[in-house]
C-alpha cells in the first residue's frame, strides 16, 4: 500500500497551506493543499513528513502527534495527518515546491479551490468540534 503524509501546521488559529503548481502532470494542480507527500520505500510516516517539510519549505519541523488517517480509495494511498510545529521562520522565499504558501482560517479555506485532503480534513475538524460539544 502506498503511504502519504500531511502536515497540519497551525499558528494563531490559521493553517499553513501550499498553492500547488499549475501542472497537468501532478495531482490537484493549481489547488491549495497541505504540505507533505509520498513516503519512500522503508521510510516511516514520521521520517517521510520531516523529509517532505525540509524539501518543500526548507525548514526543520517537529511532529507533535498523529491526528488522523484515511484511505484514498481512488489512489489506494493511506494518508496520515500529523500536527507539526517548527521554530524556523516560514516564508515564501524558502518555498521549494508550489506556487505560493499562505495562512488561512477555516472559514477562508472553505472559499479556496482545494485538494481532496483539505476537504477531508475540514470534515474531520467539524466532527471533532461536534464531539467536543456533545461530550461537555
Amino acid at each position: 500500500m502506498k503511504l502519504a503524509t500531511k502536515a497540519i501546521i497551525l499558528s494563531d488559529g490559521r493553517y499553513l497551506l501550499q498553492h500547488r503548481d499549475n501542472k497537468k502532470t501532478i495531482y490537484s494542480p493549481d489547488c491549495w493543499g497541505l504540505f507533505g507527500g509520498m513516503a519512500d520505500d522503508k521510510e516511516t510516516p514520521e521520517q517521510c513528513l520531516v523529509r517532505e517539510i525540509k524539501e518543500e519549505l526548507s525548514i526543520n519541523c517537529k511532529i507533535l502527534k498523529k491526528i488522523h488517517q484515511c484511505l484514498n480509495n481512488e489512489t489506494g494511498t493511506l494518508n496520515i495527518f500529523f500536527l507539526v510545529s517548527t521554530k524556523d521562520k516560514i516564508s515564501p522565499e524558502k518555498l521549494k515546491e508550489g506556487q505560493n504558501l499562505g495562512w488561512f482560517s477555516e472559514k477562508e479555506i472553505k472559499k479556496l479551490k482545494t485538494t481532496w485532503d483539505i476537504e477531508y480534513f475540514l470534515k474531520y475538524i467539524e466532527e471533532k468540534k461536534k464531539f467536543q460539544t456533545t461530550s461537555k
